[in-house]
């Protein structure tokens, strides 16, 4: 991971240019913002990198920012300020420049009912990259032969490859996405909440078929959930957003047992726990996750812009992006945070790494505590 590297214990983590920044990842975000039109900031001085051949979870409740990294990734927006990078090298501009880049990209979006054409036939849905990158492969007899390898290889041997995705459950809809996404080859999967809209049974079967083709295929994963006790169990590097910005950021399983961040702690507790003794909704720490009164919360904002939805991608849900130069010179989640003080609403927190493992944007961080293995102390 690239975001905040360390340069000493309790210090504002090192930028751009200064001692412990580290060379680009294979996607690497530097300080970048994004406003869209209206004047909504969905990401504000981002910092944060895929690395090469490992895993990179974003995590947050809807409107954190999350899709909008997503959607910068795949070169379908660009940034505002700051830069984006693939392999060292900034993003192109034009569908020409970026065909390139994103050959190298497969993507699992959330929903298999919507991503996959029901015109289609699976032969066809699954052999399109290789078509529209002019690979071999992608017609006649050869598609046949290298979609039936492909579907065989998520865990769908001998499909009919002239019938249609709406003969499978969301599973195997999901399956039939996943061997889309792998089928050009690519070095990168970008996965955004591709469990959520599932049948729990079915779940964890997807989730081991994609740690599955990241072994077995050697590829850097960006994997996007708002659920942080699944993406600590799926990813090497955890990056928490809320507001448009990290908040916390470190090893998926430290982030997981031991959150410094009051809105992580949230998230946590928002997850009710396996036993139905140790349900509860953030009771200790950060305070429930629900919306602030009215005059007081910096998390709304106007829904997601018209030109997000014109592109065909699903937009950031109630967007908690930033408006006006308060809410940048402020904590993003004073509002909602019992721990907040004054020094939260007047000033913005820097990035405090921690150690060499984590940082996290807080004046007052919680203390440091083992969770069990539900998340729970």
């Amino acid at each position: 991971m690239t975001a905040h590297l360390p340069s000493q214990a309790g210090a504002p983590a090192a930028g751009p240019g200064r001692a412990g920044f580290q060379p680009p990842a294979v996607i690497a975000f530097d300080r970048v913002s994004k406003r869209y039109r209206g004047g909504r900031l969905a990401l504000d001085d981002v910092t944060l990198g895929l690395p090469d051949g490992g895993s990179l979870g974003l995590v947050g409740e809807s409107g954190s920012g999350k899709t909008t990294c997503v959607r910068l990734a795949l070169g379908l927006d660009r940034p505002t300020s700051g830069r984006l990078t693939f392999n060292g090298a900034a993003y192109p501009a034009g569908r020409g420049g970026l065909r390139p880049l994103r050959r190298q990209i497969g993507f699992v979006l959330q929903d298999p009912y919507d991503s996959l054409d029901p015109r289609m036939t699976i032969r066809d849905v699954v052999a399109e990259p290789l078509r529209i990158h002019r690979l071999p492969g992608g017609r006649g007899r050869a598609a046949d032969r290298v979609v039936a390898g492909q579907l065989a290889a998520v865990g769908l041997p001998g499909a009919d490859l002239r019938s249609y995705p709406s003969r499978y459950s969301g599973g195997g809809r999901q399956r039939i996405a996943i061997a889309r996404a792998l089928i050009g080859s690519p070095s990168v999967l970008i996965c955004d909440e591709p469990t959520s809209s599932l049948d729990v049974s079915v779940q964890s079967q997807i989730v081991n078929l994609l740690l599955d083709a990241r072994r077995e295929r050697h590829l850097s994963m960006l994997f996007v959930t708002h659920d942080l006790d699944l993406i600590g169990r799926v990813v090497d590097t955890v990056a928490v957003m809320y507001g448009g910005r990290v908040v916390e950021t470190g090893p998926a399983e430290l982030i997981r047992r031991s959150p410094r961040h009051p809105y992580t702690r949230a998230l946590h507790d928002a997850v009710p726990a396996d036993h139905p003794r140790g349900r509860r909704l953030a009771s200790r720490g950060a305070g429930p996750l629900e919306t602030a009164g009215a005059g007081g919360d910096a998390g709304a904002v106007p829904p997601a812009s018209q030109d997000e939805a014109a592109a065909g991608y699903p937009a950031e849900p109630g967007g908690a992006g930033l408006t006006g130069a308060a809410a940048h010179e402020s904590c993003i989640f004073a509002s909602r945070c019992p721990r907040a003080q004054d020094r939260c609403r007047d000033e913005r927190p820097p990035m405090i790494e921690e150690d060499a493992l984590r940082s996290y944007a807080c004046f007052f961080p919680l203390p440091e505590e083992r969770m069990a293995d539900d998340g729970r102390v």
